[in-house]
């Protein structure tokens, strides 16, 4: 979602070249400035493909002003253009290893914590601005960039326009929604509280949405695994809350944002709403610990209408925001 804004931003005001890889084994289809690569779901399909793409598209890359790379695995694209002498902006989504805190097991202490913070550190080293999503973002970056100043926030955005609100049919929880990439260590941690929940609200559904879901096996008949959807707007209709039970990840959540701009109240912790200022103060904002979710889920009493959780995405997290400030660094960048 993130980047596809940032393309649209862009891509208002300057040429854009773009480069994606895509996993799923789909026809590409041939569009003017858009390269398309599939690759393998795995570490050393996207290190093999990745460096050799960033060799073989050198001409490329030699021919653009500035190099925006999404996230610290394409590195080698970021070390190609600063051997061409290019401007680099690395866009992250957050810290790997602030991702990876509370999350167990080998392959995470050594793709993430160790390979993931070592990527992280040198993408920021070798770039020459860094855009992070929050302040406590801002703040890991500046000290693995020691400093230098180079390390700005700009926050998700979401686009309302493109969003219906809907007003909320029941009194009492009886569908609760909870939408994203079950691959993603944070979604997948996610999930597994939701699945202990469920159990102890069977009269409660419990509807999952996003690629993945073969990734769960052992769950309750009240939890449905819908998959990955064209349109989130029918299971956004049909839920009476989002229940967000962060407790790894780091930047703005945009699936909370989400919720809200759909007129859905948002049930999640601390982490969820991490850098979204004041949210917890609005009226359909429940934020505790997970372990309270159920009685929760149990007690609240729903209003029908949910317009100031809409309106305080569309004022503080608007596509025109960020496009201003996006534009603002890449014309600074290429002076």
């Amino acid at each position: 979602m993130r980047v596809n804004y940032i393309f649209r931003c862009l891509n208002s005001s300057t040429d854009v070249n773009v480069i994606q890889f895509i996993t799923d084994r789909v026809p590409i289809d041939s569009i003017k400035g858009i390269y398309s690569f599939h690759v393998n779901n795995n570490y050393a399909s996207y290190l093999f493909t990745f460096v050799w793409k960033s060799l073989s598209l050198i001409f490329l890359l030699k021919n653009q002003d500035v190099v925006m790379i999404e996230g610290s695995m394409f590195l080698p694209f970021a070390i190609t253009a600063k051997i061409l002498r290019k401007k680099v902006v690395y866009d992250t989504h957050g810290s790997i290893v602030e991702v990876s805190k509370g999350v167990r097991g080998i392959k995470n202490l050594l793709f993430r914590r160790i390979i993931g913070g070592l990527l992280d550190r040198v993408t920021t080293a070798v770039s020459d601005v860094v855009i992070t999503v929050s302040e406590k973002d801002a703040e890991i970056f500046k000290r693995y960039s020691r400093n230098k100043g180079k390390v700005v926030v700009i926050r998700h955005s979401i686009d309302t326009e493109k969003i219906p609100f809907y007003e909320v049919e029941n009194q009492k929880v009886k569908t609760a929604l909870f939408a994203g990439n079950l691959r993603s260590v944070q979604n997948y941690e996610v999930t597994k509280k939701i699945i202990e929940i469920a159990k102890q609200l069977p009269e409660v559904k419990f509807v999952i949405v996003g690629e993945g879901k073969e990734k769960f096996t052992n769950y309750p008949d009240n939890v449905i695994f819908v998959g990955k959807v064209e349109s989130l707007d029918k299971y956004y209709k049909e839920a009476d809350v989002c229940v967000i039970p962060l407790t790894t990840g780091t930047g703005i959540k945009t699936k909370v944002l989400e919720c809200m701009a759909y007129g859905r109240p948002v049930i999640t912790t601390e982490k969820g709403i991490e850098g979204l200022t004041d949210a917890e103060k609005l009226e359909g904002v429940l934020v505790d610990r997970v372990e309270n979710f159920p009685t929760l889920i149990k007690k609240i009493e729903l209003k029908r209408n949910y317009y100031r959780l809409r309106e305080y995405v569309e004022k503080n997290f608007s596509i025109k925001t960020i496009c201003e400030q996006l534009i603002k660094i890449f014309e600074g960048i290429s002076l």
